[in-house]
């Protein structure tokens, strides 16, 4: 097994994966000399593309557009605050919803509250799940899930606003 760091926007992501199944991940190089970079570790526990939605038609439920996740991403790295879920598992909360495409957050331990350092942190979870799951014919939908080490996870899925 292989452990990698990845810097997705300032995000270094902790992925555990078999290297014939890495997929790249771009970078981001430089950033305006106005901005500071604040550093998040996201440990990694796995990524759940739920392929069977693009394979199946039968089961195509729930699919996001990718477009307005990525416009959700972007509002979240704005929101104010420290996102807080009381223990899970599966005890989730939308944090984003636009067309039809949502960003929910779980705390997915059963024993402990979750409190996260700011709702940046999804969002670059979020980025994640893109990064990872946004390839091949499926550009324009998405659907997929991080979990992490830390018991937590985003989800990016299809879902009435």
């Amino acid at each position: 097994m292989l452990v990698s760091k990845i810097l997705i926007g300032g995000v270094f992501a902790m992925l555990q994966m078999h290297p014939t199944a890495a997929i790249p991940i771009n970078a981001t190089s430089s950033l305006p000399s106005n901005m500071t970079l604040e550093r998040r570790i996201i440990n990694i526990d796995s990524v759940d593309c739920h392929d069977e939605w693009y394979q199946e038609p039968a089961v195509r439920t729930k699919i996001a557009l990718t477009k307005p996740i990525l416009e959700g991403i972007a509002y979240l790295k704005q929101v104010a605050g420290t996102p807080k879920l009381s223990p899970g598992p599966k005890n989730c909360d939308r944090v984003s919803c636009s067309d039809m495409s949502a960003i929910v957050w779980c705390n997915e331990d059963p024993d402990t509250t979750k409190e996260l350092p700011s709702y940046a942190t999804i969002a670059e979870a979020a980025e994640i799940v893109v990064s990872w799951c946004q390839r091949g014919k499926k550009k324009k939908h998405i659907k997929g899930q991080v979990y992490t080490q830390e018991k937590w996870s985003v989800i990016l899925e299809g879902d009435e606003c």
